[in-house]
């Protein structure tokens, strides 16, 4: 199958009619035909341009229709079928686009491993600001079901062309109901993500000219929280980009509120995360430290000191532990232990065994540590 039959089969005769409409078409019913006529003034007005899209059948047989409309459109605006197919199927979606630095690019293409981080650091992004959008506030302790199943719904469009960029698409659906300027509208919770994720990169962009992190901590009720902080610094750290530029192109199906434009870009940098995990600390200033816990599976021990004399060594010893809190969800705990302890914990890594320890629990950045640890037994096995 060529690229553009399948960028083709993506396109509904409902989509394909609302962009004709959108850009000066007009309609005209045929309703015993189940068709629609839409013309458009030819260059010098004296002729009109005819393409027909159909009104009810099934997908299978308007395909034929909707790529003869394609192509005229293709022809008419001077580009190729497949990026124009990619704007007619984004109606329905708010469009996040991000493009990576051209030196970052060989031969059109980027390493495996930067593309993998990008994408499990953005939809760990949309996760927290749909988190936040559910329950506005500085910071929260998991991500929602409803917000995980929110970031999986949207998808991974194609990238684009000129420099090497990913595409996110935030379904937000076709608007049924009329819009009339002055009246608000009820939009899609998709809809209000993406606009809390904008509000909040223009904060960055002011914070960075002001060299100070007030703009994120004031905003937060609209924009970023703790752990959209703590993420977009993942996103420049885990891809290991200096900078990264995103775009928003919000639907048009949806009108943009006061402040939001319909197409905005945005620039974050490794010279930002310091503002950003500055605005983290600010915004987690009242998380209160307590009593935890905790008890999993060890997930790595580190010492400094002489392995073969851990009871006589001063080092810290330092295990990390995999815990699905209920407050937190699945989390890595560092906890320093005392040499005796910590022999424990390294038979406890070697078998396999679960571990239990209680302390408080204290949260910097995405480091969770247990201080004070106490009471640390390795659980019997199965």
């Amino acid at each position: 199958m060529s690229q553009d039959t399948e960028a083709i089969r993506d396109i509904s005769a409902d989509v394909l009619r609302r962009y004709l409409a959108m850009h000066g078409w007009t309609a005209r019913s045929f309703t015993e035909r189940k068709l629609v006529l839409f013309t458009l003034p030819a260059e010098g007005g004296d002729d009109e341009i005819e393409i027909v899209v159909p009104t009810a059948m099934d997908r299978e047989r308007a395909l034929p229709s909707i790529r003869a409309a394609l192509e005229t459109l293709s022809q008419l605006e001077e580009r190729p079928l497949v990026d124009l197919a990619m704007d007619i199927r984004s109606i329905a979606f708010d469009i996040i686009r991000s493009r990576v630095p051209d030196e970052y690019v060989r031969q059109d293409t980027i390493e495996l491993k930067l593309a993998a981080e990008f994408i499990e650091s953005m939809r760990a992004l949309l996760g927290s600001t749909a988190t936040t959008e559910l329950a506005p506030g500085k910071y929260f302790g998991r991500t929602r079901k409803e917000a995980s199943d929110y970031a999986s719904r949207c998808r991974f469009g194609h990238t684009f062309r000129g420099s090497f960029g990913f595409v996110v698409e935030s379904p937000v659906g076709l608007n049924d109901e009329p819009t009339m300027a002055g009246v608000p509208q009820e939009v899609p919770f998709a809809r209000r993500v993406v606009q809390r994720l904008a509000r909040g990169l223009g904060a960055v962009q002011r914070a960075a000219k002001q060299d100070d992190p007030s703009p994120i901590t004031q905003e937060y009720q609209a924009g970023l929280s703790a752990n959209m902080c703590d993420d977009l610094v993942d996103l420049v750290e885990r891809t290991g980009l200096a900078k990264l530029r995103i775009g928003i192109d919000l639907s048009p199906e949806w009108q943009a509120p006061d402040g939001l434009q319909d197409r905005s870009e945005f620039s974050i940098e490794i010279r930002h995360v310091d503002l950003l995990r500055a605005a983290a600390r600010t915004l987690r200033a009242d998380e209160v430290k307590r009593p935890a816990h905790v008890v999993g599976r060890i997930r790595t021990l580190e010492t400094e000191g002489n392995p073969a004399d851990l009871l006589q060594d001063n080092s810290d010893r330092e295990i990390i532990v995999n815990w699905d809190s209920q407050d937190h969800g699945l989390i890595r705990v560092r906890i320093y232990l005392a040499p005796e302890d910590y022999l424990s914990a390294v038979e406890a890594h070697k078998a396999g065994r679960f571990i239990s320890v209680r302390g408080i629990l204290e949260h910097r950045g995405r480091t969770w540590t247990l201080a004070a640890p106490m009471d640390f037994s390795v659980l019997p096995g199965e």
